[in-house]
């Protein structure tokens, strides 16, 4: 064979040797797989189940943030918040702003609850006959009690009897104000104000109760 030819083979040499080569295995062991190691060291080809870091930076960890910030695995401390949305509005004279009461992390089951909410009535109005709606926290099947008086709203939400005791989170209800004149109003749970009773009558006091205001603003004219 001369030198000629070989030298022609040599490129057909060079494909079948690298043909024949395996291609590099995957972490599952399959050659020219798709299956990575993600941060937790699970081998697989889905990435959507690959762990996530948690709030203490630990990949795979079950640590979460609680309502007050708190960052642990232990869900028995977690804070209760109870808080309106918007936390601040502005509406103009005449007009209306609605205020969301919710209830975060209620660990607690309660039967029924009852506060005390504050603002000022030479700035806003509240129709205790219409301005209220009860919000999702506790269902169909409940009972509200609710007046004003001296600038205080008094509101009792309570479960049939016989219903299952609740916990958890979820909205207690929206509040309707309407602007009377220029100014700001703090809308507010005073801690004194705020209790929460199981089916019996009795007083329940959860632990780490944390409670936010909110505030409404009417514009001057």
């Amino acid at each position: 064979m001369d030198v000629k030819k070989i030298l022609l083979l040599f490129p057909v040499l060079f494909l079948i040797y690298w043909g024949c080569e395996e291609e590099p295995e995957d972490c599952a062991g399959v050659a020219g797989g798709s299956a990575v190691l993600d941060n937790c060291n699970v081998c697989d080809d889905n990435p959507a189940n690959d762990c996530v870091e948690d709030c203490a930076g630990e990949w795979g960890g079950s640590a979460v943030l609680d309502s007050c910030g708190v960052c642990d695995n232990d869900s028995s401390n977690d804070c209760l918040l109870i808080h309106f949305t918007p936390i601040s509005q502005s509406i103009n004279i005449g007009e209306s702003a609605v205020l969301v009461i919710e209830i975060d992390e209620l660990s607690d089951p309660i039967f029924a609850i009852s506060m005390e909410i504050n603002y000022q009535t030479s700035i806003l109005a509240f129709d205790d006959s219409s301005g209220f709606v009860a919000g999702d926290f506790f269902g169909a099947d409940h009972i509200v009690f609710i007046t004003e008086e001296s600038s205080i709203i008094y509101l009792t939400v309570t479960l049939l009897q016989g219903e299952e005791l609740i916990h958890g989170s979820g909205s207690i209800g929206n509040f309707t104000f309407t602007g009377l004149t220029a100014g700001t109003s703090n809308i507010q749970i005073p801690i004194h104000g705020l209790h929460f009773f199981d089916d019996s009558g009795n007083e329940i006091f959860p632990n780490d109760l944390v409670i936010e205001p909110a505030v409404i603003t009417v514009l001057p004219e």
